[in-house]
């Protein structure tokens, strides 16, 4: 067994490692990855955020025009199909929809069965100005945690939450309404009038924290 206590490695990953070292000789090799060729372009359009809407959680695919190497959420994958990428070892694979209605992509991420499949939908460019920066800013309180207040601020052209008296996290724009801070997603949410209300957390095994604008 493998134990972390963050979201942001791969323990799955490090488990095979420790797996091959102790039982190298006693398995059978895996079957090899048959990559298809797929043009580079139809690769690069690929890169972008995505989301899972259902916890808020965020795949970054990145595209290296250089080396032609296409990865998700930084791990390897190359394409066995028109609109399927595995990851070289076989573990996960994910196919790509690009007939969603108004031209987004919505990519399923699956594991051979091991869970449920992920959905993931790409997010438009996310680029606010400082003034729109400043109408996130203000006091958030959770009473899920006894009251607990995250207070969030402009510091020059930078969004950031202060959640303890020594503790400073900047607010990466990410998509629309969220940022990336320290590894967890931020979504601030809106009323009926378009004006913030509060934000929601996702932080790996918490999902939908929820902070209410004061």
């Amino acid at each position: 067994m493998v134990l972390c206590n963050t979201t942001g490695t791969n323990p799955g990953g490090y488990a095979h490692q420790v797996a091959d070292l102790f039982l190298a000789g006693k398995l059978k090799d895996r079957p090899a990855m048959k990559a298809v060729d797929v043009p580079a372009d139809t690769l690069s359009k690929l890169a972008g955020v995505y989301r899972e809407k259902l916890t808020d959680a965020v795949l970054r695919v990145t595209y290296d025009a250089n080396g032609k190497a296409i990865r998700f959420g930084g791990q390897a994958v190359v394409p066995t199909a028109a609109n399927i990428l595995s990851t070289t070892n076989a573990e996960r694979t994910y196919t790509v929809d690009s007939s969603v209605p108004g031209g987004a992509v919505r990519i399923t991420e699956s594991d051979g069965g091991r869970s449920k499949p992920r959905i993931w939908e790409r997010e438009p460019p996310f680029a606010p100005t400082p003034q729109e920066l400043a109408s996130y800013a203000g006091d958030y309180v959770c009473e899920e945690l006894g009251g607990l207040t995250y207070t969030v601020y402009l510091e020059g052209d930078t969004l950031k939450v202060r959640a303890r008296p020594a503790q400073r996290i900047t607010l990466v724009p990410t998509f629309p309404d969220g940022f990336m801070a320290d590894g967890n997603t931020i979504r601030f949410t809106r009323n009926a009038k378009g004006n913030v209300e509060g934000f929601r957390v996702y932080a790996g095994r918490v999902r939908n924290l929820r902070f209410a604008k004061r």
